[in-house]
């Protein structure tokens, strides 16, 4: 009966698991089981079975039936093995048949002795209902009973543990320097470059309406509309709402907004008076802007510029300072600065006067969402291996880029894998990567001591999976130096414990184009013959780059970046997944599926594109989506939804006083305006501030 009903269930389970790409996401309704359960009888219920990795692969009915299949198994072993309570009973029974041994009965005594036992035997037992009932009350108490303790004891699937063995024991540092990029005048590029010989732009962040502006003007998509081409009639362009978008643009021209000096004298006095919002009574005029208020007010009393030594992180001097800048023009003041509240309600308003400074067009706050060194490595990667488009990554961008790269550079040459992280061998190789790409000499200063921080390490054959990945698309890396990422994965029935529907969302968006890059074997078309490849095959390794045994590098990773150690067990899969990939015993099956799957990675990415505007879930899968969509348009860079992903470019960079970097997402303005709104709820303040 067990083994019956889990045949009819796995294939319950397997039929009805089988969902349309258009309900991947939806979540079911239902807290845990018993409320999922509730929420299918009583509502009709929705979503997809096999895409929830907090409840698990299975509805509920289909997970109650695995639970009573189990329960029955541990019934029946029960019964059938030899300490059972039937078996026992069956024992305690013979022992009360009086068969009596004893080694002076005679043979006829014997005989009838063995006869009663036998026809003892063969008699019905009475209370063999009550020995299989008693095995059912022990199966499942030890079977409830002890799931009940693994879900009491074990951690749940989200929790994150306790502190890591392995911990980083190092700390980061760098140089004692400071250096400034103030957005009002910044030169870029080299001589005989387009925007250099010493030529400056003006950096400014774009919001709303005017931000999709910018960005179809760079791809002259109005341009291509009003003539009437095909590319309106396919959609090339912005989809979404432009409420909430902002992005960084540069004008070769400084707009002509005065800009008083106003030392400590009238001007500075003037804007410091305390006034109520709106235009000041005797204040500055709306084209009077005192730069050393704005600057002050900008940085937040931290001195000018940045120093990593002292502080990694920026304190967004830059739209701090457009921000405010463009409050005082409009004939506002700002909070004074000479003065201190008196109570908590004045320190709320005087914060709250400061914010609505900064407060954007449509309304949103935003910010610096930086912070990792992996991410925007990879986007430049991208740029690179599809042919280095300007409309993707300018040469001012450029500039700002290699100018991030190195202030955060530490001291002993590397870079760590966040701002605060102390060098790792997976900050560095990808940044110096992205160093070089971007335009950085090799005998700088700058890529000399992070190549030598490299090369003190063991090369890069000791970077971690993510920087392996990256340079095998680049074709710094063989292939076969990388663990398998099989995209016929997600051919796999969704209730499989190793599907990648179950992985974290971000782990299952960046494993989606990481499955079809592999499975394609996707390599920049240039690789053999450019330069720049063959040099950095030469700077990044501490051998020969033909001679090294890449099979035997994939498990290799340096030990400041072994922070979670691999389990046997996952080394022994990627071991097996390495067989699978090369043995031609496998190739038929291999070629077969590899194909369906390498479909429905193009067919997911798809939806993904389309259902978040081509932002995507995050930088990484950004940066593999674009790769991805450019591969599967036969490398054509002006295919639509290749260009419609780089229009979405833009999102993912801000600039600050330490460069231009790649976000962790395309902002956090939900969170921050919902905080600022709930936080001037909480001191009565909306009234008083109702922008």
């Amino acid at each position: 009966a067990a083994t019956t009903l889990l045949v009819v269930t796995c294939t319950y389970t397997h039929v009805l698991s089988g969902h349309p790409l258009s309900q991947l996401g939806i979540r079911p309704p239902g807290a845990g089981l018993w409320g999922y359960l509730r929420g299918h009888l009583r509502r009709g219920g929705t979503g997809t079975l096999g895409y929830d990795s907090s409840l698990g692969g299975h509805g509920p009915l289909a997970r109650i039936s695995f639970h009573i299949c189990a329960f029955l198994a541990v019934w029946a072993a029960l019964i059938s093995g030899p300490s059972s309570f039937s078996a026992m009973m069956d024992l305690l029974c013979s022992g009360t048949t009086g068969t009596r041994s004893s080694s002076s009965s005679s043979p006829l005594e014997e005989q009838e002795s063995e006869s009663s036992t036998m026809t003892y035997c063969t008699e019905p037992l009475p209370i063999i209902s009550f020995s299989v009932l008693s095995d059912g009350i022990v199966a499942a108490a030890s079977y409830f009973g002890g799931l009940f303790l693994y879900h009491m004891v074990t951690l749940g699937v989200s929790h994150p543990g306790g502190p890591r063995e392995h911990k980083i024991r190092r700390m980061p540092e760098w140089d004692d320097v400071t250096t400034n990029v103030t957005g009002r005048e910044v030169t870029c590029g080299a001589e005989g470059e387009e925007g250099g010989g010493g030529g400056g732009v003006q950096w400014r962040c774009a919001v709303a309406e005017d931000s999709h502006n910018v960005t179809l003007k760079r791809f002259g998509v109005a341009d291509a509309a009003a003539d009437g081409g095909d590319n309106g009639d396919i959609k090339l362009g912005m989809t979404g709402e432009p409420a909430g978008r902002q992005i960084w643009t540069w004008d070769k021209k400084k707009k002509k907004t005065e800009v008083s000096g106003g030392g400590a004298g009238g001007t500075l006095r003037q804007m410091l008076t305390p006034t109520r919002r709106g235009k000041a009574a005797g204040g500055p005029s709306a084209s009077a802007v005192d730069e050393k208020v704005v600057q002050e007010m900008a940085s937040g009393g931290r001195p000018a510029g940045f120093n990593p030594s002292i502080n990694p992180n920026s304190c967004d001097q830059i739209f701090r300072a457009q921000q405010i800048r463009s409050y005082i023009a409009s004939g506002q003041s700002p909070p004074s600065t000479d003065t201190e509240p008196k109570t908590a309600l004045d320190a709320a308003k005087k914060a709250a006067h400061f914010y609505s400074m900064l407060q954007t067009s449509d309304g949103h706050w935003a910010g610096d969402y930086g912070g990792p060194h992996f991410l925007m490595p990879g986007l430049v990667v991208a740029w690179y291996v599809m042919g280095q488009p300007d409309t993707m990554i300018d040469v001012q961008q450029r500039a700002l880029m290699r100018h991030y790269l190195t202030v955060h550079q530490q001291s002993d040459g590397g870079w760590g894998t966040h701002i605060e992280s102390p060098s790792t061998m997976f900050g560095t190789t990808v940044s110096y990567v992205a160093l070089r790409l971007l335009g950085a000499e090799a005998d700088s200063g700058a890529c000399t001591r992070g190549r030598k921080f490299i090369q003190d390490n063991g090369g890069a054959v000791m970077t971690s999976s993510w920087a392996k990945f990256w340079l095998c698309l680049l074709g710094c890396m063989e292939w076969d130096g990388h663990n398998s990422v099989p995209p016929e994965m997600w051919l796999l029935p969704n209730w499989f414990p190793f599907h990648p529907g179950r992985l974290w969302c971000h782990c299952r968006m960046v494993y989606l184009p990481m499955g079809y890059l592999y499975g394609s074997r996707f390599v920049y078309s240039k690789a053999g013959s450019d330069p720049l490849i063959a040099s950095l095959r030469e700077e990044l390794y501490c051998e020969d780059y033909k001679t090294i045994p890449w099979s035997t590098t994939r498990h290799k990773v340096a030990p400041m970046d072994n922070y979670s150690p691999l389990p046997l067990f996952m080394k022994l899969a990627q071991d097996f997944l390495a067989i699978y990939e090369s043995w031609s015993f496998f190739q038929p099956f291999k070629n077969r599926f590899r194909k369906i799957g390498l479909k429905f990675c193009v067919e997911y990415m798809a939806a993904e594109d389309l259902q978040t505007n081509f932002i995507d879930i995050g930088p990484v899968n950004k940066a593999l989506n674009l790769v991805s969509a450019y591969h599967a348009a036969g490398n054509d860079i002006n295919a639509i939804t290749v260009q419609n992903h780089m229009m979405r470019i833009p999102d993912y960079l801000w600039v600050a006083e330490d460069g231009m970097k790649m976000q962790g997402y395309n902002g956090s303005q939900c969170w921050d305006t919902s905080f600022a709104i709930q936080a001037l709820a909480e001191c009565k303040l909306l009234d008083e501030f109702p922008t």
